[in-house]
């Protein structure tokens, strides 16, 4: 059913994520390029682990992003979310996970990759590395795999076959343009500044010199 358009914290999913969220469950395996702002992780990434099967397994590539996730999904689901990285190994229903950590940790985790039903890569542009493609087929009885990016495809050679063998083909596209429209992100204004040219003496050993000097 639809219940997820709901969740346990009252967020009611705006229709553009609802679309979303019905295609990729729809189709099962598949990526979806959604913009910052466009509520990827808070509404859309909470109602797939929502109407999925469980244990779902979340992967981020960086402590700050992994731990900002645990407690947005934490706020959303009204559940506890378990974590694998930072010296934590706690996996629950619902895990957020360190690539890294799993790659590092992955004798340890060998029996819990196959009970994982359903995985959710962030950022998933970096899937096409070789660490994730691996910790991937690891969950290999995973039936629900979604991919979340801003820019999904990399454009270096064979990356994106990699990719969509890994989770799926790009299944719904967010316009920023679609965003703009109805007032959820704001349109940039974007001016160019003609300035005289700048005679600076001597050089810069240091970046932010450079920048307090010149910009």
């Amino acid at each position: 059913g639809d219940g997820w358009t709901q969740l346990p914290s009252g967020v009611t999913l705006r229709d553009y994520q609802v679309r979303a969220v019905k295609a990729l469950l729809q189709a099962k395996r598949g990526m979806l390029a959604a913009p910052t702002g466009s509520g990827k992780t808070a509404a859309i990434g909470a109602a797939l682990i929502y109407a999925s099967p469980k244990p779902v397994l979340w992967i981020c590539h960086t402590i700050a992003l992994a731990e900002q996730t645990r407690q947005t999904l934490s706020e959303n689901l009204k559940m506890p979310v378990g974590l694998i990285g930072a010296g934590k190994e706690q996996p629950a229903e619902v895990t957020v996970a360190l690539i890294q950590s799993l790659w590092s940790k992955r004798l340890q985790l060998r029996n819990y990759f196959p009970q994982v039903k359903t995985l959710i890569v962030d950022e998933c542009h970096h899937s096409a590395a070789r660490t994730y493609f691996k910790v991937i087929q690891s969950c290999y009885n995973a039936g629900y795999r979604f991919g979340l990016s801003a820019t999904p495809y990399r454009n270096e050679e064979g990356e994106t076959l990699w990719l969509i063998g890994a989770i799926g083909r790009l299944v719904d596209v967010i316009d920023h343009r679609e965003l703009a429209a109805h007032k959820f992100i704001a349109e940039p204004t974007v001016y160019f500044i003609t300035l005289k040219p700048l005679t600076v003496v001597g050089g810069f050993d240091d970046w932010h010199d450079a920048y307090n000097t010149c910009i």
